[in-house]
């Protein structure tokens, strides 16, 4: 269904916290919680689902992305580099950094963990313009590892629930193109990119995968979250109140509640006068059950192989 015939619902206020550039939810299962970073601000947020108010921890440099772990632990993209974070202590130590880059100034910015628990995350070249490019990185046992340098705005990481298909987008204006990789599990290894969806009215921002190997997606600049089928049709439409919607993840008992960050940055006065919600986190029951989001590896055991192996982490 494309179009008029796509099926569409909206999205609801959850939490009015005014993110400059809310991203990154993941749904805690362990602890009915859901987490999200503001890349803008510098912090990290998270909200128990039994009434309370959400809380946030100043984050430096500023998070992009984080991830649940196979232990208690978090694993938290911020700056240059991942690190690890203790919920307990509120300790942040740094486990691994790329050591190449196409740009000469750049930060981490949108991922995901695969079936095997490795991170994938991508850079932006800075200043973020036509001339600095980023790259997508794979992070796991035997170090991290340069897979593209070619971006200029990566987002909308995700993995097929068979395993067998990675997406990634690109939200520069030039590109707001979502691609499609052949992924191989044994080795991690991504082939024969081609375009899986080109955005219009809106750019394609964070992504979440449905059970049944839909691409759910967040445009930013345009409002919505839309869901794409395994051909890249539209199938769904959810307006979001805000015009610059940035991410979503499933949750809930059943992983059919949706959450969808979103940001203030780069809205001015007059935008924000008719946005007073922008920055604040929605949601909106799917008719599809979210996949469920494996969980990274054990990163006290990944953080020391960093130090020699190929393409290694510089410490």
């Amino acid at each position: 269904m494309t179009g008029s015939r796509a099926l569409s619902a909206d999205a609801e206020l959850l939490y009015d916290v005014r993110c400059a550039v809310g991203e990154s939810p993941v749904w805690d299962e362990r602890r009915n919680r859901l987490w999200w970073v503001d890349a803008g601000l510098g912090a990290l947020w998270w909200a128990d689902l039994d009434g309370s108010l959400p809380d946030c921890m100043p984050v430096d440099p500023a998070p992009s992305f984080v991830a649940l772990t196979v232990s208690d632990m978090l694993c938290i993209a911020a700056g240059k580099g991942w690190h690890g974070y203790d919920p307990g202590t509120r300790h942040l130590s740094e486990l691994a950094r790329p050591s190449a880059s196409p740009s000469a100034d750049w930060r981490l910015n949108d991922g995901m963990v695969d079936a095997s628990g490795r991170i994938w995350t991508g850079s932006l070249g800075l200043p973020r313009d036509d001339a600095n490019l980023g790259a997508l990185y794979r992070f796991d046992a035997e170090g991290v590892h340069m897979l593209a340098d070619d971006l200029l705005t990566q987002n909308g990481l995700a993995m097929s629930p068979d395993g067998h298909t990675l997406f990634l987008a690109d939200s520069h204006p030039k590109r707001a193109v979502i691609w499609a990789h052949d992924f191989a599990t044994e080795t991690g290894q991504i082939a024969h990119r081609r375009v899986f969806h080109t955005c219009e009215g809106g750019r394609p921002d964070g992504a979440a995968m449905d059970v049944e190997g839909g691409y759910w997606v967040a445009l930013i600049d345009g409002g919505q979250v839309l869901r794409l089928d395994a051909a890249g049709e539209i199938t769904h439409r959810i307006a979001v109140p805000v015009s610059r919607p940035t991410n979503i993840c499933f949750g809930g008992p059943d992983l059919r509640r949706c959450f969808v960050t979103s940001m203030r940055a780069g809205l001015g006065d007059g935008d924000l006068e008719r946005e007073p919600l922008a920055g604040a986190i929605f949601s909106f029951e799917a008719a599809i059950a979210g996949a469920p989001v494996p969980h990274a590896g054990a990163f006290a055991e990944l953080a020391p192989s960093q130090r020699s192996g190929p393409n290694a982490a510089q410490r």
